[in-house]
């Protein structure tokens, strides 16, 4: 199945998610975030072929650097979170409808949870742990809608789940999640629908039924909230645009002015830099990252420069911001004949945003990934 999907991906050079293909087969406004001091931090990525979950030490200075053997991982996983503390990581399968939780070694090597993989009830699209780390929520499909599942974490790591899924739209399916910082509002696309789903979250840690409904542009993917709560953005994966939206007090969403904004084709994913100032988006058919500026009403502008050559020439799918702000990592989606895992890329992120290239991509020994497939914690 690896094979066709990557037969799929290539051919239509991401005209269709790979998720659909897998399924066929705010908030109150905290303080803004500060760049942390340089400091090592760890990515996982996980790969949809069952080819586990991959660590990644990664520090301003230093190369990055494998952490030991892949984690056994389950097939058909699209997404991968973290909870805050780095002490424990979630995998979710959309082809084993499951969430396979590892509990973080000292060294960065993940052990499986005793009782994990936890079933859900349908196939796992996104996964996001809550900043509090004491809840997990799935995307999932229940029926004829996508859904919403909550899940309490215990101690010992291991999510339980809360009540009854959530459902939402019949386009639903394929949803892809984002949480705002203080835990009150929980964010999915509505991929076939092209819209934003707001959904409030409980005093109990549960997801509520939806209280928003907005338009996004066409096929949003990977959406991801500011640092400092004010804003939501989203990549457009077959609308070439990025989506942005001001966060209210009630976590309802407004479009910012200018919305949405031009991009590359098959914008993939959102990467946001820890003061909230700066947003990078990877575009797998142009095999580049456009880099914008954050205005203060949350208009984007591009960046000197932009767009970037996507190192080291596979399909990029993935960005994440390092947390001190001057590291920026790309993932790709799948390599090119001749390399056929893929590699992760360091860039460094200059005064002005521009991203240059550094030190030499590590090969990650995955075939492919699609989704939210990276998260980088402390």
């Amino acid at each position: 199945m690896s094979i066709l999907n990557r037969a799929v991906r290539v051919g239509l050079r991401g005209l269709l998610p790979l998720s659909a293909v897998l399924g066929m087969v705010g908030a109150g406004v905290p303080a803004t975030a500060q760049p942390d001091s340089a400091r090592s931090e760890r990515i996982y990525v996980v790969g949809a072929a069952g080819d586990g979950v991959v660590g990644v030490e990664v520090s301003p200075g230093a190369a990055p650097r494998l952490l030991g053997e892949a984690a056994p991982g389950p097939l058909g996983a699209l997404a991968v979170d973290a909870a805050p503390a780095g002490d424990f990581v979630y995998a979710g399968s959309a082809a084993e409808a499951g969430i396979t939780a590892y509990r973080a070694n000292p060294d960065g090597t993940l052990a499986p949870v005793p009782g994990s993989p936890v079933s859900a009830p349908g196939p796992v699209i996104t996964i996001v742990v809550a900043p509090d780390g004491k809840h997990l929520y799935a995307s999932t499909t229940v029926g004829l809608r996508g859904a919403v599942v909550s899940y309490a974490i215990t101690p010992s790591g291991l999510p339980v789940q809360l009540g009854e899924p959530v459902e939402l739209e019949y386009t639903s399916h394929f949803g892809m999640m984002a949480i705002s910082p203080d835990g009150r509002h929980l964010y999915t696309t509505d991929y076939f629908g092209s819209a934003m789903i707001h959904l409030p979250i409980g005093p109990d840690g549960a997801a509520l039924p939806t209280r928003q409904r907005i338009d996004a542009g066409s096929s949003p993917v990977n959406p991801e909230v500011s640092p400092d709560g004010r804003f939501l953005y989203t990549a457009n994966e077959l609308g070439s645009s990025v989506s942005g939206f001001r966060i209210g007090p009630d976590g309802s969403l407004s479009p910012v002015p200018g919305s949405p904004f031009p991009a590359g084709g098959g914008t993939h994913g959102v990467a946001i830099t820890p003061d909230s100032r700066r947003v990078y988006v990877p575009s797998i058919t142009s095999d580049s990252i456009d880099g914008y500026a954050i205005g203060p009403d949350g208009s984007l502008a591009p960046l000197p420069g932009s767009p970037y050559h996507a190192e080291p020439g596979g399909i990029v799918g993935r960005t994440l911001a390092g947390g001190d702000g001057t590291r920026l990592y790309s993932i790709e989606e799948f390599g090119l004949p001749g390399n056929l895992t893929i590699g992760l890329q360091a860039y460094v992120i200059g005064a002005d945003g521009a991203l240059t290239p550094t030190g030499s991509p590590v090969d990650l020994g995955i075939l492919f990934t699609d989704g939210p497939s990276a998260t980088i914690t402390g």
